[in-house]
């Protein structure tokens, strides 16, 4: 009885974790496109960078998420200039994952 008992929490602790684990990669992945359309907007709206860059500053905190923004994704935007906001949801499989991935390092 007592080994069933410890089968059970076994299994429930590792599939706490690893539901955690996919909550977590989800979460990054809805970041890196809410901010990454938020980019496209500033741009859209602010034609220096470094006001974009404040903007982000003070919008992001994670660290990993902002350097990507700030150093790749805004020359990407600054240098395409039909690039909406809609553009993530036609490729948003590439340039999202792109994102993700460099913020998971």
């Amino acid at each position: 009885m007592k080994n069933k008992i410890i089968q059970n929490s076994i299994f429930i602790i590792g599939f706490l974790f690893l539901s955690g684990q996919l909550q977590a990669a989800k979460n990054i992945n809805d970041d890196c496109e809410r901010y990454m359309r938020e980019v496209i907007l500033l741009s859209k709206i602010f034609k220096s960078e470094s006001t974009i860059k404040s903007k982000l500053n003070k919008m992001i905190k994670n660290d990993k998420l902002n350097e990507y923004l700030q150093n790749q994704w805004l020359n990407y935007v600054k240098n395409d200039k039909d690039i909406t906001p809609n553009s993530i949801y036609m490729d948003e499989k590439k340039l999202v994952k792109e994102c993700a991935q460099f913020v998971k390092g």
